[in-house]
């Protein structure tokens, strides 16, 4: 199985280390592994567990560098033929958004409360399938983008 993990960073954090240690853990169950990221303290590690790293202008707010990143990693999505694209933060998961296309599941973790207003709660993706890592996250996922709580699992 081939997956792509993308968060904004890869600092000491926990979204970040979360993100580290998933991808090392499904590449010891033998999984073909790529995290993408903006870089970071923890790149180095992730190296140096034998997972491939892609480096991405993350984070960003600009309007043309998120369609453009859009357009790379739905690039890197058709050329990698991944089975799973899975985004840990709201601005990557805006990026993932078209992968399915290509054949890859398209997975958002939501690892914390974000500032929400009408109109970010239209324009945030929250994939196919959403994972929170609460109960408390899964209420205010649902309740603030208006998610069926069907779509959403938990797993702390």
């Amino acid at each position: 199985m081939k997956i792509l993990l993308i968060t904004d960073r890869l600092n000491p954090g926990g979204a970040e280390t979360h993100c580290l240690q998933l991808a090392h853990g499904l590449s010891l169950l033998g999984a073909q592994v790529t995290l993408a990221s903006g870089g970071g303290a923890l790149t180095q590690q992730c190296v140096e567990l034998g997972i491939r790293h892609i480096q991405l202008p993350l984070p960003t707010h600009s309007p043309l560098r998120l369609l453009r990143l859009r357009q790379s990693i739905r690039k890197l999505a058709r050329r990698e033929h991944f089975d799973i694209v899975h985004a840990h933060a709201r601005i990557p998961a805006l990026l993932i958004r078209g992968c399915r296309r290509y054949g890859a599941a398209e997975i958002v973790t939501v690892h914390a409360r974000f500032y929400v207003n009408p109109i970010l709660s239209r324009i945030c993706y929250w994939g196919m399938h959403t994972v929170a890592v609460s109960e408390d996250l899964l209420r205010y996922v649902c309740r603030s983008y208006n998610i069926s709580p069907t779509r959403v699992s938990v797993i702390p």
